[in-house]
């Protein structure tokens, strides 16, 4: 392994031999560039790249009323525009608002403020409109899903474990990101725990196990959204009838308990995705009930 010591002067790389190597260097990691320099075999890569764009404000304001516990608006195909409101700490609350790279949301916090105008439900905007910006927003463009198959590579990387976002790199808007690597984690630390000291190639196989269901969320809910690009979009007769059912799944959520709790935990990483087509409770409610909209007079300070 080569290294160059940052911020010292000296741009003379040094050799550090290690038996293994851990890439967890996020999104801009340039291990498939290294391994094609030393004349390797880069990983095979999975995109579904949807051109979406974010930007987040902290806000001081008050709580709504009821025992509400903030506002949720996950994008889809026919609304493309989401929010999350949530509380965090010293009584302040985050708010990310989501929306395709033409319709991004601003960095002004009037602006931003302004733009939660256009989200399908009043009650953010509404909301909002009470809180005081605690900062400017800040905006991000890299939101494409991207796997790198480094569990194809084979035995031949025995020295290289590849974790986190330069692994499986996820849609940020839904929040996964944290909950993939106490997942990868947990997997991680499972294999290790075995008799026998697992290989790399075992444990980049358990971590990319550990991301899966999160990618099949981010995937699936990404491939219908207006622009949809990559090898890794659902195309075909099986995912135009899955998207259907997964429409009618997210037209039961705001008034069906029993439907928004399964959706919930499967968007959380709570339950697995096909928990959405084995449930009875879910199937039943899901194709024989009729959809209760969102009330539009949400309470909000």
């Amino acid at each position: 392994m080569t290294l160059r010591e940052r911020g010292t002067g000296d741009p003379a790389p040094r050799e550090l031999a290690a038996d293994l190597v851990v890439d967890a260097t996020g999104r801009a990691s340039r291990t498939p560039q290294w391994l094609a320099a030393l004349g390797g075999t880069p990983p095979a890569e999975e995109i579904l790249e949807t051109g979406r764009a974010y930007a987040s404000c902290l806000f001081d304001g008050d709580a709504p009323p009821r025992g509400l516990r903030g506002f949720y608006i996950v994008p889809e195909a026919t609304a493309p525009l989401g929010a999350i409101v949530m509380p965090v700490e010293d009584g302040r609350w985050t708010v990310t608002l989501s929306g395709p790279r033409d319709l991004a949301p601003p960095n002004d916090p009037g602006a931003f403020v302004e733009f939660a105008h256009r989200l399908p439900h009043p009650a953010p905007h509404t909301w909002l409109s009470t809180a005081h910006p605690a900062g400017r927003p800040v905006g991000y463009r890299h939101t494409a899903n991207r796997r790198r198959r480094y569990d194809r590579l084979g035995r031949d990387h025995g020295g290289l474990l590849v974790v986190g976002d330069a692994a499986c790199a996820l849609n940020p808007v839904y929040g996964q990101g944290l909950s993939v690597a106490a997942l990868t984690a947990l997997a991680l630390s499972r294999a290790l725990a075995a008799p026998r000291t697992p290989t790399a190639h075992t444990l980049q196989r358990a971590a990319l196990r550990a991301a899966a269901p999160a990618w099949d969320v981010a995937t699936g809910a990404d491939s219908p959204m207006p622009g949809a690009t990559g090898n890794a979009v659902r195309t075909g007769p099986t995912a135009r009838l899955l998207t259907r059912y997964l429409d009618r799944v997210r037209a039961h959520v705001p008034g069906d308990p029993v439907v928004c709790t399964a959706n919930r935990d499967v968007l959380f990483l709570l339950a697995p995705p096909r928990t959405l087509l084995t449930s009875p409770r879910v199937l039943r409610r899901t194709l024989l009930g009729t959809p209760v909209p969102t009330p539009r007079d949400l309470p909000t300070p």
